[in-house]
């Protein structure tokens, strides 16, 4: 955040293209991997970091939760994992039953409940209830 605030008159004119590739994209590329954990730390950093880039009365500074942006990235990335069968985890996404949920398997810690393919099936299957 001090170099954004020594580069901000710098960054007068191509203040968002600087806000997206230096702050949102690398956020949102490992958000599948976060689930979530830090969102609102990493929301309120967002938020900051914008402030000052764009400065204080920026309209374009009401972005979705991370949370939110993370569960849609995360709901595509399994999908594109169950569809391609040459994708490496493609062997250990849970079943697929009859009824268009997975079948996610008992996990008795939660050290592997909190992995991709088990936090990705539960979303998956709060979606296929909607």
């Amino acid at each position: 955040m001090y170099c954004l605030r020594r580069l901000r008159k710098y960054l007068q004119r191509h203040h968002l293209i600087m806000f997206y590739s230096a702050i949102r994209n690398p956020i949102e590329y490992a958000a599948p991997a976060d689930h979530g954990c830090r969102a609102k730390l990493l929301d309120r950093i967002q938020a900051k970091c914008h402030k000052i880039i764009c400065g204080k009365k920026c309209a374009c500074a009401r972005f979705p939760p991370l949370e939110y942006r993370s569960r849609i990235v995360t709901r595509k990335l399994l999908k594109g994992i169950m569809e391609d069968q040459g994708h490496p985890l493609h062997s250990i996404v849970p079943v697929l039953l009859p009824s268009g949920r997975l079948s996610i398997p008992f996990c008795r810690t939660t050290r592997r409940l909190k992995t991709f393919i088990m936090t990705a099936s539960s979303l998956f299957n709060e979606e296929h209830l909607r």
